[in-house]
């Protein structure tokens, strides 16, 4: 027996297959820490990034020696477009063990947007990488946020993004002063110290 619906009651009904719907669309998009989508952007790394935010998203954390890259040929066909980077682990944290060497595939439109490369034979690095993407490819978290300098007698240079994500970090740790932060340099084992500490917990 068919009942005849009336328009409140209808209304309503509509709604809530619209709410399950949506909620069933969320639950199907990709996780925070997937490299699978385009990577973060400035603009994102600068709303609300800190130490632990970087920490706690990255699937890839140390610091290293770049020994190679590779990137794609624009006029060739075929391949995947990712550029190539090949690190000497000086100091594995997450994921990658001191010593070894380990090779980060980045989608090429990181490379693509910047006048300047990314990195170079010889470059030294503290980076937080999200957990490889269904396709290889990987980002650093929040953008250039999440990859340090490392310049000369170990010290961090630190970028403006840096100085704002380490601030809203400096409360947290009573060893990092506003001060040290806004001088812009840090010594590695200092940053290195509380990022082994922060990835050290559940």
């Amino acid at each position: 027996m068919n009942i005849p619906l009336n328009q409140p009651y209808r209304r309503r009904v509509q709604i809530l297959v619209f709410l399950l719907a949506a909620l069933v669309a969320a639950a199907q998009q990709p996780s925070v820490g997937s490299a699978s989508s385009p990577p973060d952007t400035a603009v994102q790394a600068d709303r609300g990034a800190d130490l632990q935010m970087l920490t706690r998203r990255a699937g890839l954390i140390f610091a290293g020696t770049v020994l190679r890259v590779d990137l794609p040929n624009a006029t060739a066909g075929g391949g995947d477009g990712s550029a190539a980077i090949s690190f000497r682990i000086d100091d594995g944290i997450r994921g990658a063990a001191t010593g070894e060497q380990l090779t980060i595939c980045e989608w090429r439109g990181l490379w693509d947007r910047r006048r300047d490369q990314r990195y170079r034979v010889g470059d030294k690095v503290l980076v937080f990488y999200h957990q490889r993407g269904p396709s290889g490819l990987s980002s650093p978290v929040a953008g250039d946020a999440g990859r340090f300098a490392v310049g000369s007698g170990d010290r961090v240079q630190l970028s403006t993004q840096q100085q704002h994500a380490l601030l809203r970090s400096s409360r947290l740790h009573t060893d990092l002063t506003d001060e040290q932060i806004a001088r812009g340099r840090l010594s590695y084992e200092q940053l290195a110290k509380i990022v082994r500490q922060l990835a050290a917990q559940p």
